[in-house]
């Protein structure tokens, strides 16, 4: 494992002034003292708080603490919020720095944290297929793995998770072990600095406890339309090129982009399981991909921040931001053609989703085993 990451990121733009012209090529992280500078200009100008606090940090049989905590400091600073399996990311512009600062360095209040547990609660509502298959079926395929629950916790555990667990957290993971304060752009953050406790727990994310099989799964999930989700099984070894190409097959077919993290479980949203492939390779791949191209080359302080935490993570790896760009442009239309029909072919997991009216030989008609409920999961 690395050493101790506690250190703060600022992002600064080159230097304009006529009498001091930035070096022809200034490195991207340079080191001074105990502060290093990450050198990359973006606008408008953005502070972004990261931590690895994310939902995998969750206490056994306490799923869902790390979703409520992050909402509860979100709520009381008004910041924009991401909470993943790793990574909580606060982002504010810069009159927010303020509000930011005194929402981190300050108790959670019981306001703030019934607040949190509220939104996690209603999360469980969601109607939207793609939600509900991507949870699910990482709940299924990641059981007993600590990405194995939803991010916003079980249905069965938010009522009883209490105000002194979720101070209790933030005290352990909101600290300066684990935590990036990345800027876009030329913004005082003054009052950030030294804001977090100085240790942490020596713990990173917990060991795989156990993993299960991956086959094929239909899930019946109480949405109001029916759609179909299909997931392609992971290479034994998930490369920038593979991360690239499914971030190409999410644009062509209107899928939520892949996650760059350890274990991913790619879900795109199909209008039926039978025409997979159809949209794939018939699709106007240029077009998708200088989509996906702009999309991952935008300069910004948050993917570096982002990389260096989650270098420690011991069980697998997640992409780098610089490696996915790379991979995008050198991606070809042939590439892409030979990528989907070897992750998508014959074994590839598929997750269906019907509304609760689904008869019985609708379910029979797209398989015939593991037919599972969103509560079941879920709880």
């Amino acid at each position: 494992m690395l050493p101790v990451l506690g250190v703060l990121f600022f992002v600064v733009l080159p230097g304009c002034s006529p009498y001091r012209p930035p070096p022809a090529t200034p490195p991207l992280i340079e080191a001074r003292g105990a502060v290093r500078v990450v050198r990359e200009p973006s606008a408008p100008a953005r502070v972004h708080v990261v931590l690895r606090a994310g939902s995998a940090y969750d206490p056994p049989s306490r799923e869902g603490l790390a979703y409520v905590v992050a909402t509860a400091v979100a709520s009381a600073s008004g910041a924009a919020l991401s909470v993943g399996p790793e990574l909580v990311q606060l982002s504010v512009a810069p009159e927010g720095v303020s509000a930011l600062a005194a929402a981190l360095a300050a108790p959670l209040t019981a306001e703030a944290f019934a607040a949190g547990k509220a939104d996690a609660a209603a999360r469980f509502g969601v109607n939207e297929c793609a939600a509900v298959a991507s949870a699910l079926g990482d709940a299924w395929i990641l059981a007993g793995h600590p990405y194995g629950h939803a991010v916003f916790g079980r249905s069965s555990v938010i009522p009883t998770l209490s105000l002194a667990e979720g101070e209790s957290f933030r005290l352990q993971r909101y600290a300066r072990d684990a935590a990036v304060i990345a800027v876009d752009g030329e913004v005082n953050v003054t009052s950030l600095l030294g804001l977090f406790t100085p240790s942490l727990s020596s713990s990173v994310t917990p060991a795989v406890r156990s993993k299960v099989a991956m086959e094929d799964l239909v899930v019946v999930a109480p949405v109001t339309a029916s759609c179909s989700v299909v997931g392609p099984r992971r290479p034994e070894a998930w490369s920038a090129a593979d991360q690239a190409a499914a971030s190409v097959a999410a644009e062509l077919v209107g899928a939520p982009p892949p996650p760059a993290r350890v274990d991913p479980f790619v879900t795109l949203t199909l209008p039926g399981a039978e025409a997979a492939l159809s949209p794939l390779l018939e699709g106007d791949f240029e077009a998708a991909r200088e989509r996906v191209r702009a999309r991952v080359s935008v300069p910004s302080a948050l993917p570096a921040a982002a990389d260096i935490l989650l270098v420690p993570i011991r069980m697998g790896h997640a992409i780098r931001a610089s490696d996915l760009a790379s991979a995008v442009n050198a991606l070809t239309d042939e590439a892409f053609d030979a990528w989907v029909l070897t992750t998508f072919g014959e074994g590839a997991v598929r997750v269906a989703v019907f509304p609760d009216t689904a008869t019985a030989s609708t379910v029979e008609s797209t398989a015939t085993r593991h037919v599972l409920t969103s509560e079941a999961l879920f709880r």
